[in-house]
C-alpha cells in the first residue's frame, strides 16, 4: 500500500482496514511520502479553496470521509518503505524483492506509470479525474444526475478500469457529493481483489476488459470570471434549495387502477388521498379471497417515523385504512407475500439495523413478528422471490458507513425462507448504479420471464423525473447474475407527479405512488 503519510483519510484509513480483514490478503509493505505533482488545477485557486472550506463547513459531511485518522495501528506489522526519493534504484530493486502480486495506491492522484513494473497484476488506484480534478466537483456544477468514480489497474501492458460505480449527484453540495463517493470506493478494493484470487488473473481481467479505459473528465474554466461563475451558480442553486423546502414539503399519495397491466389513460387511475398531515407511500396489492387490500406506509410529518397501514379496495372503491404495525423506530417498504397458505412480511427496519419477517395471525388486520433473517445490517426495500428450488433475497445494503442505501443491490439466497443464514452471493453487489439498484417492488413473474422492478435514485435537476425501470433477470445462479434494462415508466404518465418510486400489480390491481410537492404550511 502506498499512503500520503502516517495520517491519511478516513476513506484510506477504511480502505486499509477492511484489506487486513480479509483472508486473501496479506500486506508485507506500506510505502509513504510519495510526493504529489507540483502542478494543481482549482486546489491551487485561493478563490475555489477558500469556496471549499466554506461549503464544507454549511454542509458538515458525517462521518467526514476526508478527516485524518492516525494508521499508525495498522501499518505497525508491516515493513515500511521511505518513497520519498523514488524511483531510486534501490527501492525498486527492494520492492522487486518482495515479490508483490498488488500495490494499492491510495493518494489523490495518479501513481507514477513505472511503480506498475514492481507488482504482477499492477497498481490499483481510484481514478480521482483529469489534472487531478477532485472527484464530484464537474458533476454538481454542470447538474449531472449521476457521479462516478472508477477503481483503475495500471499494469505493464495497459490501464484498465474493473469496477465503474455510479452514484447520485447531490444537487447542491460539492463536499456531500465526494464525501458519499468516497465512503462507496471504500469496499471496491476488498471486493475486486476477492475476486482475483478467486478467478485467477487472465480471467479476471478479461472479464472487466468491457470497462474500457479510465475515464477522462474535461476540466472546463476552472480560473478566474469561469470559476467565479461557477461557484456563484452552485452557491445560487443552495439557497434556492433551502428556501424551496421553506414553502414546499415532498408528499407522496397511492395510485391505483383496475386491469391487467399499466393503464394507457393516466386519469384511469383512481388516487388514494391521505390527511394533509401525512404522506402514503410504497404500495403492495394482495387479492384474498376475492377482495383486493393495498399495503402501504404512512408518515405523519410531525414525527417523521413511519408505520404500516392497509386499506381494502372495493368495488365501489377504498374503504377504511387501518394500522396494523407500529413499532419505535421507521417502518416502510411493507414487502408481503403469501407461502403455503400464509402470508408473510418483510418490511423495511433499516432503522433497527436489522431484516425482519412477520407472519399474518389474522389476515389482513393482525400480524405477528416471526423471525429475524439478518441482524447488525442497513438494509432497504428487500424483496424475496422463489425460483427453481430456492428462496432470493434482493436487498440494497450501506456496505460502509457514510454510504449509500440506494446504489448497490446485493443478493442472497437459501433454501428455507424461514432461516437466519442466507448465502451471499459470490457476485456481490449484483449492481452498482443509482438509476436501478434499489427495489420498487416485488419480483414480475411473466411466463417463463423474471422483471425486477427497480427505483432510478439519480438527481435529475428539473430535466425529467425520477421512474421506475423493469430490470429483466436474463441470469439467475448461485455463481452467476445479469439483468438487462427491458422497459421504464415516467413520471408524466400521472399528472403533476414529480416522481415514482413503486410499482407493484396483483390479480387485476395496479398500484404505483408519486411524489406530488404541496405547500409547506398546511395545518399539520
Amino acid at each position: 500500500m502506498i499512503l500520503p503519510a502516517h495520517k491519511a483519510p478516513a476513506w484510506a484509513f477504511k480502505i486499509m482496514e477492511s484489506l487486513q480483514e480479509q483472508d486473501e490478503v496479506t500486506l508485507v509493505g506500506v510505502g509513504l511520502d510519495f510526493h504529489a505533482p507540483k502542478k494543481r488545477t482549482h486546489g491551487s485557486s485561493l478563490i475555489y479553496r477558500t469556496y471549499e472550506k466554506l461549503e464544507k463547513r454549511l454542509s458538515r459531511p458525517l462521518p467526514d470521509a476526508f478527516a485524518e485518522v492516525d494508521c499508525s495501528s495498522l501499518i505497525s506489522k508491516a515493513l515500511l518503505v521511505d518513497t520519498q526519493n523514488w524511483p531510486a534504484t534501490s527501492w525498486s530493486e527492494h520492492l522487486d524483492r518482495l515479490a508483490l502480486d498488488v500495490i494499492v495506491w491510495l493518494k489523490d492522484y495518479a501513481p507514477p506509470p513505472q511503480l506498475s513494473t514492481h507488482a504482477s497484476n499492477g497498481v490499483w488506484f481510484l481514478e480521482m479525474g483529469n489534472g487531478n480534478v477532485k472527484p464530484g466537483f464537474w458533476e454538481v456544477v454542470e447538474k449531472q444526475a449521476t457521479s462516478h468514480i472508477e477503481l483503475v489497474v495500471d499494469r505493464t501492458e495497459k490501464s484498465q478500469v474493473i469496477y465503474r460505480s455510479k452514484s447520485g449527484t447531490n444537487a447542491v453540495s460539492v463536499s456531500q457529493n465526494r464525501n458519499n463517493l468516497m465512503w462507496q470506493s471504500c469496499s471496491l478494493f476488498g471486493r475486486m481483489l476477492k475476486g482475483l484470487q478467486r478467478q485467477g488473473p487472465q480471467a479476471f481481467f478479461n472479464q472487466h476488459d468491457y470497462l474500457g479505459n479510465p475515464g477522462r473528465h474535461s476540466q472546463g474554466n476552472l480560473r478566474g470570471v469561469g470559476l467565479l461563475a461557477s461557484l456563484a451558480s452552485l452557491a445560487l442553486r443552495r439557497t434556492q434549495g433551502k428556501l424551496g423546502r421553506l414553502v414546499l414539503r415532498e408528499r407522496w399519495r397511492i395510485y391505483f387502477s383496475r386491469g391487467p397491466g399499466f393503464p394507457s389513460e393516466a386519469n384511469s387511475f383512481q388516487v388514494l388521498e391521505s390527511p394533509s398531515d401525512r404522506f402514503w407511500a410504497d404500495p403492495f396489492p394482495v387479492k384474498h379471497l376475492n377482495q383486493h387490500y393495498i399495503f402501504f406506509e404512512e408518515l405523519r410529518f410531525k414525527d417523521n417515523m413511519g408505520y404500516l397501514m392497509v386499506i381494502p379496495i372495493n368495488e365501489d372503491g377504498p374503504g377504511e385504512a387501518r394500522e396494523i404495525i407500529r413499532q419505535p423506530y421507521h417502518l416502510s417498504f411493507p414487502f408481503i407475500f403469501s407461502h403455503q397458505g400464509r402470508f408473510f412480511m418483510i418490511p423495511e427496519s433499516r432503522q433497527d439495523k436489522t431484516l425482519q419477517l412477520w407472519e399474518a395471525s389474522s389476515f389482513p388486520y393482525e400480524w405477528r413478528f416471526s423471525q429475524y433473517l439478518m441482524r447488525d445490517v442497513e438494509v432497504v426495500d428487500t424483496t424475496v422471490h422463489y425460483h427453481q428450488g430456492r428462496w432470493w433475497l434482493f436487498t440494497c445494503m450501506v456496505s460502509v458507513a457514510g454510504g449509500s442505501s440506494s446504489e448497490e443491490l446485493y443478493l442472497f439466497s437459501s433454501n428455507s425462507l424461514e432461516s437466519a443464514n442466507w448465502t451471499p452471493h459470490p457476485a456481490n453487489p449484483v449492481v452498482s448504479d443509482v438509476c436501478s439498484a434499489r427495489n420498487a417492488g416485488r419480483i414480475i413473474q411473466d411466463g417463463g420471464q423474471l422483471f425486477r422492478p427497480s427505483q432510478d435514485c439519480s438527481q435529475h435537476f428539473g430535466k425529467g423525473g425520477q421512474g421506475v425501470s423493469f430490470q429483466e433477470i436474463v441470469t439467475l445462479t448461485p455463481t452467476e447474475y445479469k439483468e438487462v434494462e427491458a422497459g421504464c415508466l415516467k413520471p408524466d404518465s400521472l399528472p403533476l407527479v414529480k416522481r415514482i418510486h413503486s410499482y407493484n400489480c396483483c390479480e387485476g390491481l395496479v398500484v404505483v405512488d408519486g411524489l406530488i410537492p404541496s405547500p409547506a404550511w398546511r395545518k399539520l
